[in-house]
């Protein structure tokens, strides 16, 4: 995943309306990919989630919870900034 993220990841923008709502995300699964790869999964949602956290897909905080968890990226500024926004 990580090198596929890093070839697609300049041609991503931010979604806007309510496209990435339909999107289902369980984070309860071992193998998730927030939990595999969690710098990728980190640069893939810094960006795709735009400003509004309500067009954000259901139950990201707790795959921003499980990225939180993953110590590489724990002091990661953008995850932060996730955070807050998530919290508004």
């Amino acid at each position: 995943m990580p090198a596929i993220v890093e070839v697609i990841l300049p041609w991503l923008v931010p979604v806007r309306g309510g496209h990435l709502r339909t999107l289902s995300l369980k984070a309860d699964a071992g193998d998730h990919p927030a939990r595999l790869y969690p710098k990728a999964t980190l640069d893939l949602l810094w960006a795709v989630l735009g400003e509004d956290p309500h067009q954000w897909p259901y139950k990201i905080e707790d795959v921003i919870g499980i990225l939180a968890e993953a110590p590489e990226i724990a002091a990661d500024a953008r995850l932060s900034e996730l955070r807050r926004r998530r919290e508004r």
